[in-house]
């Protein structure tokens, strides 16, 4: 424990690009969107316009709900509209590092490396929190300084401070939860995979106590972010029950860590069959049962996702009856209206989500390449194009799932509407983006098998995108920008008609990404 100081310096020196662009990313997003909203609404009339809109069902499921609409000041407007997406952020952030540093690690046999050494067992474990906190701690300074350096009025140094410190005690609390996790499971991808499914748990219910019964939110770690009310009451409180739960995590790590051995989990997976079936020995079936789990997993919650988004449907009626001036807003006054502007941006979102759950698992390729899995399959009459080809139909054939099972959700969340959409309707919704999701997954593939280091890019991109489309309107992000994003030039059903152009530029450039693909993948050296 004598020169603990020296592996810190030895791990934040490893780590110092990752986590420089991690604290370039969060910090410009939050001080650039709040620089971007007060010059898009710099008037108390401009701003309560948007309030009519805010307090509907739809979008406090989204984005949370408000103290601040009595008094909707820039501050209470940039908090309200940032804090809960910035958390799933910071959170994600948390889980990604902390992984990397616990059981991928392991994984690669770096651990061991270090622990031949004299050191104690539990050093490694206060090397990863160390390093973590002073990041989330270093975050918030920055993000509170940039913010205070902008001079909107209402953003005071105090609620900038509350703002900061509320989304890195997100960050902090998903980083020893995720400790937690790792010492449970025997993989890094079993950690991921926990991690985010406990966010999306945390992020469903949060959505639908904020719309049935907002005390019952305080359940959902998420919600202490907004629940600070920051710039609005400015409350600590939420933050110490982030350092409580975040200290009990912590404990409970350093117990398990204790009592394991390396490599080993508390839970651990199933025992499998002494001979392998006809199917399991067919590299398809390989690869398939390889991924069930995680594609299990996905479709689980994009029909939790689905079904939580679809009952915020019923909610819509009765707050149009009551809402005169999102009456006269809409050209066309209708509670059907309102529905198919909320139905076409839930499906750009869990489009890109597909899109999302589609890469993770194509990109797991390059890990079973990494680890050697694939020489033992290569090794057999098995060509790289066959191996490829194969991953991409289980891929594929799981994201059309995953739209169905949206879907779905929506579909029997929605029952109690007056009017209710019918299956189709909100199928069409959902299929529309199938063009740039498969284009985005070219793209991909196209990076694993030409660039497989630089694979990380279609990450960025999606981020990018995700980016415009929600927040696209409310900052009135400009043209150019909005063409960045594949998903842009597909018309929403059911608002527009459709429209065949861009879906068959998109197919085209789709099959012209998949070609160089599958030619870069089959003439590369494999890692």
């Amino acid at each position: 424990m004598n020169n603990w100081h020296l592996l810190l310096r030895l791990q934040l020196q490893r780590n110092k690009w990752r986590y420089t662009i991690w604290l370039v990313a969060l910090s410009v997003t939050s001080i650039s969107v709040a620089a971007a909203l007060y010059q898009l609404f710099p008037t108390m009339q401009e701003r309560n316009g948007l309030v009519a809109a805010l307090k509907n069902p739809a979008m406090i499921a989204m984005i949370g709900p408000s103290q601040g609409f009595e008094h909707y000041t820039s501050g209470a407007m940039f908090a309200h509209e940032m804090m809960l997406f910035t958390a799933i952020i910071y959170a994600i952030c948390a889980i990604l590092l902390t992984t990397n540093q616990t059981r991928e690690e392991e994984e690669d046999g770096q651990l061991e490396l270090l622990r031949a050494r004299p050191i104690a067992t539990s050093l490694p474990l206060i090397i990863t929190l160390c390093q973590l906190t002073l990041f989330f701690i270093l975050l918030a300074i920055i993000t509170t300084l940039g913010l205070t350096f902008l001079h909107i009025p209402s953003m005071d140094v105090a609620s900038n401070a509350l703002y900061s410190f509320s989304l890195s005690g997100i960050g902090l609390l998903f980083t020893t939860l995720t400790t937690v996790i790792a010492q449970l499971v025997t993989t890094a991808r079993g950690t991921v995979g926990s991690a985010l499914a406990l966010l999306g748990v945390m992020y469903v219910w949060r959505g639908i106590t904020d719309i049935s019964n907002e005390k019952l939110s305080i359940v959902s770690p998420l919600a202490w972010s907004y629940l600070t009310n920051s710039y609005v009451t400015n409350t600590w409180l939420p933050i110490v029950y982030l350092l409580i739960c975040s200290s009990v995590f912590i404990g409970i790590a350093f117990w398990l860590n204790a009592k394991r051995d390396i490599g080993e989990g508390f839970i651990r997976p199933r025992t499998g069959h002494k001979n392998a079936s006809y199917f399991l020995r067919q590299s398809l079936g390989w690869q398939l049962r390889l991924q069930y789990v995680a594609i299990i997993s996905w479709g689980v919650a994009f029909l939790l996702l689905g079904a939580s988004y679809g009952s915020v449907f019923n909610e819509l009626d009765r707050f149009f009856e009551k809402n005169k001036l999102l009456q006269q807003m809409l050209a066309t006054p209708s509670a059907e209206q309102l529905a198919y502007h909320f139905l076409a941006m839930i499906g750009a979102i869990m489009a890109i989500l597909t899109t999302v759950a589609i890469i993770q698992l194509i990109f797991r390729l390059h890990k079973d390449e990494v680890t050697g899995r694939l020489d033992l399959w290569l090794s057999r009459p098995l060509s790289r194009m066959q191996l490829l080809g194969e991953r991409l139909v289980i891929s594929g054939g799981s994201g059309m799932i995953f739209l169905i099972l949206t879907t779905t959700g929506l579909f029997l969340g929605s029952r109690n509407m007056a009017n209710p959409m019918t299956f189709t309707t909100i199928l069409k919704s959902q299929l529309i983006h199938l063009p740039a999701i498969i284009c985005c997954v070219a793209l991909a593939t196209l990076l694993l098998g030409a660039l497989p280091r630089f694979k990380s890019v279609i990450w960025y991109y999606l981020i990018i995108v995700f980016f415009i489309d929600y927040f696209g309107d409310l900052l009135q992000l400009p043209e150019w920008l909005r063409h960045i994003s594949l998903f842009y030039y597909l018309p929403a059903l059911p608002l527009e008609k459709m429209n065949w152009y861009p879906v068959s530029l998109l197919f085209f450039a789709s099959v012209l990404l998949l070609l160089f693909a599958f030619l870069s993948y089959r003439r590369r050296d494999f890692a």
